[in-house]
């Protein structure tokens, strides 16, 4: 809401640091990524990647923005300055923003440093349930949502090639998608 400490939120953007920068390695977080995306702004329809890296086989730097049906702009960051975490969340709003990160061990999302200064009950509540939201749910574990995550990574390569947007529409699966993930 507009009275919490954020304030509306207009952007979001989350900085990842995959284990290297191989082709593989950086999808398969984007993967990961996508599920967050998914999470705090609802289904993607559309996907927008740029880099200026000329290898095929890896990404110097790689940044992927998303459509969906969020009012806020949703921003992926290949970033390699990330040491201690490997991924950190940034919420962009009116009256400031929000940083939650990954723990080093993935187990959970949680908000560092001090607390946030204090704010109405609903606002409160929100800002504290970011954390659980970010959890991976039993949602997030479905093949089904592994797929569609699969697939927005996937247009990735698609989006450099033809350097426009890539529509993603929501297709019913098939078991394609499980053999795909065994690979991966």
């Amino acid at each position: 809401p507009e009275s919490s400490p954020v304030g509306r939120i207009w952007q979001i953007a989350i900085h990842s640091n995959p284990p290297s920068l191989n082709r593989g390695h950086v999808l398969k977080q984007l993967a990961y990524d996508v599920s967050v995306v998914r999470n705090v702004a609802g289904p993607i329809r559309q996907v927008s990647a740029v880099t200026n890296s000329s290898a095929e086989d890896h990404f110097d730097n790689l940044n992927v923005t998303f459509t969906t049906d969020s009012s806020a702009l949703f921003a992926w960051y290949l970033d390699r300055s990330i040491v201690a975490h490997p991924s950190e969340l940034k919420f962009h709003g009116a009256n400031g923003d929000l940083v939650v990160q990954l723990s080093g061990d993935h187990a959970c999302w949680h908000v560092p440093g001090e607390p946030l200064p204090k704010a109405i009950d609903t606002a409160k509540t929100f800002l504290e349930s970011i954390p659980e939201r970010l959890k991976p749910g039993a949602n997030d574990k479905s093949w089904i949502n592994w797929c569609q995550d699969l697939d927005v990574a996937e247009t990735v390569p698609t989006s450099l090639r033809r350097r426009r947007s890539i529509d993603i529409l929501d297709e019913p699966r098939t078991e394609d998608c499980l053999l795909y993930t065994s690979d991966a």
